[in-house]
């Protein structure tokens, strides 16, 4: 995930373009690290920590509440272990959906709860 770079401008986009950016780009993101760590749990660690990082700030800088980034982290984390099973189109799919439906829910307040 450290390759990438968000050259989206609308702070939405950016935090729904994670979800091409991993089903397009398999080197940068191969599927789940922490299944494929063989063991590794600092392997695992880091990468969770990057990911959460990343979403994290993301969604700072969309003005997005910390709950929502790790809603979205989860999110990413089940395509990642679903991709290698069912191909990456079809769970980054219904992940990126999830997640635009949430930042949707959290913009327009409609449904929302306090974060």
């Amino acid at each position: 995930m450290e390759a990438f770079s968000g050259t989206v401008d609308d702070p939405r986009d950016r935090v729904l373009s994670l979800f091409s950016f991993i089903a397009s780009d398999h080197t940068a993101a191969p599927p789940c690290p922490c299944l494929h760590a063989g063991g590794d749990v600092e392997t695992a660690e880091r990468h969770v920590l990057e990911l959460s990082r990343l979403v994290d700030r993301l969604c700072r800088e969309g003005g997005y509440p910390p709950p929502l980034g790790h809603a979205i982290v989860l999110m990413i984390e089940g395509a990642l272990v679903e991709a290698p099973v069912m191909g990456p189109d079809g769970p980054t799919r219904d992940a990126r959906t999830a997640a635009a439906m949430l930042l949707a829910v959290y913009e327009t307040g409609v449904g929302a709860t306090d974060f």
